[in-house]
């Protein structure tokens, strides 16, 4: 698991979900694609069992998601290893309101993140329908910063499914900004 990152902005990420599968235009470029193939062919069997079967290469050569989730409870206790105050990018390899993602697994990580105050955790998603819906299920905590991604004027209805939850920080990503 990468935990220090070269992600300018933030400090660490935290993957104890791996998969994922395409679900608008901003997931055309997807490079979490390309580090979890490269991880599923890591010599170290941890890693590529982690990371084997999520990716497969389409007839055309480019990378697509199976739609497969791997859940790795083992990796849920990870921030408490690490003492100083950092931002942590939440699942950059998934999507913690995936489809295939069982609520009790979101809360199990929403304990961690209220049981961690001196980490602030990034946690994004396209998926802010899904997001909306299992918010009045979790307890918020204060260093959860909820984001949604909106690549396009077409997806813009995600910003008010963002508005409409318990999350007391939020915030938007643009990227890939695409219109």
């Amino acid at each position: 698991m990468k935990e220090f990152s070269k992600i300018e902005w933030t400090d660490a990420t935290w993957n104890f979900i791996l998969g994922c599968d395409k679900c608008s235009p901003g997931c055309a470029g997807c490079y979490a694609l390309k580090d979890v193939a490269r991880m599923a062919g890591n010599p170290n069997p941890n890693v590529s069992a982690a990371n084997e079967g999520l990716v497969y290469r389409q007839e055309n050569g480019l990378l697509n998601w199976t739609g497969g989730i791997n859940f790795m409870p083992q990796r849920l206790a990870k921030p408490f290893e690490w003492p100083d105050r950092m931002k942590v990018f939440v699942n950059s390899l998934s999507d913690a309101f995936h489809d295939s993602v069982p609520l009790e697994v979101i809360r199990r990580a929403f304990a961690v993140m209220r049981a961690t105050p001196w980490h602030n955790y990034q946690v994004l998603t396209k998926r802010a329908d899904n997001l909306e819906k299992l918010s009045g299920e979790l307890d918020w905590p204060a260093n959860v910063w909820q984001g949604v991604s909106v690549e396009n004027q077409a997806n813009a209805y995600r910003i008010d499914h963002l508005r409409r939850t318990g999350a007391k920080v939020k915030f938007l990503s643009v990227e890939p900004l695409l219109g």
